[in-house]
């Protein structure tokens, strides 16, 4: 027997509608509905409530916190629990991805991306589950990893006590000096400045001499954020990270 349902409500507002295995919000009215024909033998039944079909609420603000050379520090906006919640990466430009599921509740509202290739820059989405609901991804972010750290700096190299650049002030916003000590005269060393995406935004050679070096940088032009201060000389790179406010 055919059954045609006639909906007797003035408003249906925000119905859920299943459209490609997806789901659409949408408002439909009385007056936007087709008249209902009754068909000989059929049954109107009037419909005193209307349930949409149930959605799992995305994340829609994915940002990149800290990142090393191997991995990623991301952090959401949302504090929802979920069952589960899911991120996609993929080497930009690349066809194949990798998802990857942690638990949903309670929300961690970041979580570390691990096992990356050093010096790749990537797209990560993130994505929700509410039972076997799966939200929209989100939009993509960019992120490049840094270089693998080599082996330390020794003789005729960059060196020092710890083994690192240091950047002084940081965060900065006008100025801030490159310190890093050598064990020879006359090395031929370039520092670059990158931003978040890679790109490299600052390039500089200098001669460095025997002891401790203070290479000043001008960082009032460069917009708030976070960059990658590198020191490499002939055989090894030092990466530090510098805050501009």
């Amino acid at each position: 027997m055919l059954t045609v349902l006639a909906v007797t409500s003035t408003t249906i507002a925000n119905a859920q509608i299943v459209i490609n295995g997806g789901y659409e919000e949408v408002e439909v009215s009385k007056d936007q509905l087709a008249p209902v024909d009754r068909i000989a033998g059929s049954q109107i039944m009037p419909a005193k409530n209307i349930i949409g079909a149930p959605i799992c609420p995305s994340i829609n603000s994915l940002n990149m916190v800290d990142l090393g050379y191997d991995k990623v520090l991301v952090d959401w906006t949302s504090s929802l629990n979920f069952d589960s919640i899911l991120f996609r990466f993929s080497v930009s430009g690349s066809l194949t991805s990798r998802i990857i599921s942690i638990p949903g509740s309670p929300n961690p509202e970041r979580y570390f991306i691990r096992g990356l290739l050093s010096q790749t820059t990537y797209d990560i989405e993130i994505s929700t589950k509410c039972g076997i609901i799966y939200s929209a991804w989100s939009a993509p972010i960019t992120v490049t990893t840094l270089i693998e750290p080599g082996p330390k700096f020794s003789a005729n190299a960059i060196t020092n006590t710890e083994h690192n650049v240091k950047l002084v002030p940081n965060p900065a916003d006008l100025f801030t000096k490159i310190k890093f000590n050598t064990n020879s005269d006359d090395s031929n060393v370039e520092i670059k400045v990158s931003t978040q995406a890679g790109r490299i935004i600052y390039s500089q050679s200098v001669i460095t001499r025997l002891g401790l070096n203070e290479i000043p940088l001008d960082v009032s032009t460069f917009a708030p954020g976070i960059y990658f201060v590198s020191v490499t000389n002939e055989r090894v790179t030092a990466v530090e990270k510098l805050v501009v406010y």
